[in-house]
């Protein structure tokens, strides 16, 4: 018995039809993500290295779609493309294998130096008056904030004014000891960024 030419295109469209309907059947949407590439051959669990060839073979199975990554040997061994003969199998490639990237770092909160500046004189709070006098240094440094004078009297008052903004900073200096400049300092970038070892040099000896 002959087809027509359209009869055997509709024979394939049905077969294709019908296909798919069973694979729907036995893998729901939420299947579709293929998994990453493994780190390992699927069949002698070799590890593989920097750009090693290897082959990926996605079968379609009862559970979903299932992805194995073989080595060139166990490729071979398993037919190489004659693999596509087999049941199941939907789709094969060969690909090269690259280590993953390691994780980022978890990102660490960095502090503005500025906006720390500005919350704690609005605090006011004294036992902050060295760390105030460290950060009010870096911005001058950073040309952020400008030193205009020293008033002297009634204690040693900073007075900088903000280049953007034009705003007035007033910052009581503590008359830090050299012995413990570098410790506020350093207390002072923790604060910015925990993750920093060395801290910002500060040089007050300007405004002495």
């Amino acid at each position: 018995m002959r087809f027509t030419c359209q009869q055997q295109a509709g024979a394939r469209v049905a077969f294709w039809i019908a296909f798919w309907v069973e694979s729907f059947q036995f893998a729901p949407m939420e299947e579709w993500n293929i998994q990453s590439r493994h780190d390992s051959c699927s069949q002698c669990h070799a590890s593989f290295v920097a750009k090693e060839p290897c082959h990926t073979v996605l079968t379609l199975v009862p559970a979903g779609y299932q992805r194995q990554d073989f080595c060139r040997g166990c490729w071979d061994a398993s037919g190489g493309p004659m693999i596509r003969e087999k049941a199941g199998v939907i789709s094969y490639w060969q690909g090269i294998y690259e280590p993953p990237e390691p994780p980022p770092p978890d990102p660490l909160p960095k502090e503005d130096a500025e906006s720390l500046l500005r919350r704690m004189i609005e605090r006011n709070n004294p036992a902050e008056m060295e760390a105030k006098y460290i950060l009010a240094v870096m911005l001058e440094r950073k040309r952020i904030l400008r030193h205009r004078e020293t008033q002297k009297d009634g204690g040693k008052r900073l007075v900088y004014e903000h280049l953007r903004t034009g705003e007035v900073f007033i910052i009581t200096d503590p008359q830090l000891r050299l012995d413990r400049l570098e410790e506020m300092q350093q207390r002072v970038v923790a604060m910015l960024n925990p993750s920093a070892s060395a801290a910002e040099p500060a040089a007050d000896s300007q405004h002495r």
